[in-house]
């Protein structure tokens, strides 16, 4: 399954805080079966947001494409089209967006 991770999602991952997501999402992110996915537009916003203040980041802005990379996250061009599941079977199976679950991460306070 391909999967589509939002920013709050992987923010949580890139600071090491893989237990702190729910179970379904934790289970899904585990499976070395299903490749993980992030769209570039969140990339831009965590560099506008770092930049103006708004976020500090461990790790570094500028060795986070290196960190996706071994952590096996694909960026998705903003213009890519993303197929769904109603489009026409392709040879690629459509993305799945754990997006929904990052309301339910537990906070460290």
């Amino acid at each position: 399954m391909r999967l589509l991770l939002d920013t709050h999602i992987l923010l949580v991952l890139v600071a090491g805080g893989a237990a702190r997501l729910p179970a379904g999402a934790a289970s899904l992110l585990s499976d070395r079966d299903n490749e993980q996915h992030l769209s570039a537009a969140s990339l831009w916003e965590i560099a506008i947001k770092h930049r103006l203040g708004k976020l500090r980041l461990a790790p570094s802005l500028d060795v986070l494409l290196e960190l996706l990379d071994g952590m096996g996250i694909a960026i998705i061009a903003i213009n890519e089209p993303t197929p769904s599941p109603r489009s026409s079977p392709s040879r690629r199976p459509a993305i799945r967006s754990i997006g929904s679950f990052s309301r339910n991460v537990r906070s460290r306070d």
